[in-house]
């Protein structure tokens, strides 16, 4: 397995006094792959694993001065730890060196199986920057863009602010302060604003290049998508088609010619049937197929539902039911959804 990171550190359960944070009992070696976090003692040799599909929340914050990656997991067990430079010394804790573990942290945790686009540092305003001191309430940390969405992790908040490329309807430049902002509005029109950044003379400056980039690629990106859905939604209309069909002239439908229709892979379109069966209370007979005429319709509308509906949700940590990015606390188990 790929080894995305590597370093001495310092690695503890829970919120440690600073004794514990800088105790050579809590000296690690840390190692980050695509799918754990590991940390390996110095002393025992004991290992610590965390799964990165198994983080709840994770954050930069200062204990003692010293910065560290604060990170809970779906049990509700807490991690606290930092990367060090020199082996032997619990004080040679860097704050670039933490950022530089955070980053990857989350380049990993958003990838996903999906490409990230394009990534920086950057800024996020909820709604739009105050017009006299542009950097009033605005929160430092990463802008991810895939082909599905726009990421921002701050750095030092657990929560994650995703937004649905398929949401937005429109993206503009918004001149404030002599910096150009890049204004994101919603279909349900709400409005989202970043900001790549850079650091010069230890200052947080705007990233022209970083930003004109960032730019163009979000619009070619909703682009593509509108496009995308559109093929989509004619491709879906022409299988339901199909199946509406074969419904109007018999209950009784093959298995293997519903498949074809619907154009499923074996393992997808056998978790369905039974799903169907179940819910709209049809019969599987054999190589058949018979559906109850009392729930046609709900049976139909039920096929709208496309595969790219699911693209822009998570799986709840705690439950594992789908759930809408947006959402803050699970529908079903009526757990908080962090990442």
């Amino acid at each position: 397995m790929v080894l995305h990171f590597e370093s001495f550190g310092n690695f503890n359960s829970g919120t440690p006094t600073f004794r514990a944070l800088i105790s050579k009992r809590a000296r690690v070696t840390i190692q980050l792959t695509e799918a754990k976090l590991s940390f390996q003692s110095d002393i025992d040799k004991i290992l610590y694993e965390v799964k990165l599909s198994e983080i709840q929340g994770y954050h930069i914050n200062k204990r003692y001065r010293i910065p560290v990656i604060e990170l809970i997991n779906s049990q509700g067990n807490v991690y606290t730890f930092f990367p060090r430079l020199i082996k032997d010394s619990s004080r040679s804790y860097s704050k670039s060196l933490t950022e530089d573990l955070f980053r990857k942290i989350t380049r990993l945790y958003i990838k996903n199986k999906v490409p990230i686009i394009f990534e920086t540092r950057g800024a996020f305003w909820e709604g739009s920057p105050p017009t006299l001191n542009w950097k009033l309430n605005l929160m430092k940390g990463i802008i991810l863009l895939t082909e599905n969405r726009i990421t921002f992790k701050p750095l030092k908040q657990e929560y994650i602010n995703q937004l649905k490329i398929l949401n937005v309807k429109e993206i503009v430049e918004e001149l404030k302060s002599s910096n150009t902002f890049i204004k994101l509005t919603t279909k349900d029109d709400k409005t989202f604003t970043l900001l790549p950044l850079k650091k010069r003379m230890k200052h947080l400056i705007r990233d022209k290049h970083k930003a004109e980039k960032l730019l163009e690629l979000l619009n070619q990106v909703k682009m593509y998508k509108d496009s995308e859905q559109i093929r989509l939604t004619e491709l879906e209309k022409e299988r339901i088609e199909k199946i509406k069909a074969m419904v109007d002239v018999s209950n009784r439908i093959k298995l293997d010619m519903m498949r074809t229709a619907l154009e499923m892979d074996e393992k997808t379109f056998t978790d369905k049937v039974f799903e169907w069966a179940k819910k709209f209370e049809f019969v599987i007979d054999g190589k058949y197929l018979i559906v109850n005429p009392d729930y046609i319709n709900e049976f139909m509308l039920s096929l709208r539902i496309n595969e790219i509906d699911n693209i822009d949700k998570i799986k709840c940590s705690y439950c594992e039911n789908l759930v809408d990015i947006p959402a803050k606390i699970c529908p079903y188990c009526g757990k908080d959804i962090k990442l």
